[in-house]
């Protein structure tokens, strides 16, 4: 029974090996419980903690009785409510800044519900992310400078949750210990059937939290007492 146990554990975490650290492809969908980090020989495995922006700020909103498109809809965890920007068209060019206080709160994963989520109506009548730059500055803010800058895609998947990996762009990075802010520039859109409003439900960031386990090799898995 144990000898199973641990064929499964090297199944799940050779998974994250080949896909989570190495693959810095586009979107994958789902939530992430774990996160690997390459050591230089193999992987560390830790659990996914949740990190939590200090504050957010947006270059629009859209307005509506009762503010129901707060930028604090993105940080809520309900999907049942959005941020929507506010601009003219489709919103291209909108930005959403988290600024991160604590030392070493810089992400390496963040998922996204990337539209209006409430139900299947409501998403396919907005728009939706399709592609975004994503920049870790320092105080500065200046974007020349950016500790890492990436764009990313999505997928055109209603209601589904989509997540993007960080972790080697973070390992290999001494600029990391400058991080402070993250922004979040939209760049396209999947065009909604009866508004030109984009909309997110919900922006998680995720970062290590205890070490779960090493991988020193494909025949190798610790479990870290």
């Amino acid at each position: 029974m144990k000898k199973l146990v641990l064929i499964l554990l090297v199944s799940i975490s050779l998974n994250s090996f080949s896909q989570s650290s190495f693959n810095r492809g586009e979107t994958k969908l789902g939530r992430v419980d774990t996160i690997s980090m390459f050591n230089g020989v193999g992987l560390d495995i830790y659990h996914a903690k949740i990190v939590k922006p200090i504050s957010v700020k947006v270059t629009s909103t859209l307005s509506g009785q009762g503010d129901p498109y707060s930028k604090d809809n993105l940080l809520d965890k309900d999907k049942n409510t959005a941020w929507a920007e506010g601009e003219k068209g489709e919103g291209i060019g909108t930005e959403i800044w988290f600024e991160f206080g604590e030392t070493y709160s810089c992400p390496s994963i963040i998922e996204f519900l990337p539209g209006y989520a409430k139900n299947m109506k409501v998403w396919v009548a907005n728009n939706a992310l399709k592609s975004v730059q994503v920049f870790f500055l320092d105080e500065t803010k200046d974007e020349e400078e950016a500790i890492i800058s990436r764009e990313i895609t999505f997928a055109d998947l209603p209601l589904k949750w989509q997540y993007f990996d960080f972790s080697n762009d973070i390992s290999f990075n001494m600029g990391v210990d400058r991080f402070k802010f993250l922004m979040i520039r939209i760049k396209q859109t999947y065009k909604g059937t009866k508004f030109n409003d984009t909309c997110i439900s919900g922006i998680v960031f995720k970062m290590t939290g205890a070490q779960k386990a090493i991988i020193n090799s494909k025949d190798e898995y610790h479990l870290v007492k």
